[in-house]
């Protein structure tokens, strides 16, 4: 498992394992971040890296289980691992933010135009 993996794995981790970490702010923030991000492992993890940074307790906790994923990694057996499927890496945040977080609030959806708004 790359660097970029194991921050991944982590920040999922940390998300369901410490969800109360977490403020409404940074939910939002989260919820608004990693929905729109392409699925590349190495963006994904910057984008957790640069975020995580602004937070410092958020950043203290995550960096042991970064750790603790490469330690795992290093103590397991030497065959190699199964390949993560690329758009998995964001799916593994949002799926830990959805069983985590309450879901963000949705803005009311204007009305739905009639035929006659549309011919005037």
């Amino acid at each position: 498992m790359l660097l970029d993996e194991q921050k991944i794995k982590a920040f999922a981790q940390l998300i369901q394992s410490q969800p109360s970490l977490f403020s409404e702010q940074q939910q939002a923030q989260l919820w608004e971040l990693f929905p729109g991000l392409p699925n590349d492992a190495n963006k994904v993890a910057n984008a957790i890296a640069e975020w995580s940074q602004d937070y410092q307790e958020v950043w203290n906790e995550l960096l042991p289980l970064i750790a603790q994923n490469s330690d795992s990694i290093t103590r397991g057996p030497l065959e190699n691992p199964e390949p993560v499927n690329p758009k998995d890496y964001k799916e593994q945040i949002v799926n830990a933010m959805r069983e985590s977080f309450p879901s963000p609030k949705q803005q009311p959806s204007p009305p739905p135009q009639s035929p006659l708004d549309s011919q005037q």
